[in-house]
């Protein structure tokens, strides 16, 4: 099966790949592993000392962006939302001040 998966930070750019071939002779390339935006894929070929015989190997990178769901609703909960209720209660204590 050359078929991969693996999990991604969700800022993950590119994959930090160590590739070692059983065969000192045989060279690969490896295609999309820049720039990963989602469920991108990466491929490498690997070509055999005889240049003729090619394997294909598939990684599917699966970006996790629990984190960041994490840091907006942080950011939503504690700043933007007491700022608005600070907001709120200046505008309603002017108008009780305007009022008297």
């Amino acid at each position: 099966n050359n078929l991969f998966r693996v999990k991604g930070r969700y800022n993950t750019k590119e994959l930090d790949l160590e590739i070692v071939l059983e065969d000192e002779n045989a060279v690969y390339e490896v295609i999309g592993n820049e720039n990963i935006k989602g469920n991108d894929v990466v491929t490498i070929l690997v070509t055999a000392e005889d240049g003729q015989t090619v394997s294909t190997y598939y990684i599917t990178i699966e970006k996790d962006f629990s984190m960041l769901y994490l840091i907006i609703n942080t950011i939503i909960f504690a700043i933007i939302i007491p700022t608005i209720g600070t907001i709120v209660t200046n505008v309603l204590e002017k108008r009780r001040y305007i009022l008297m």
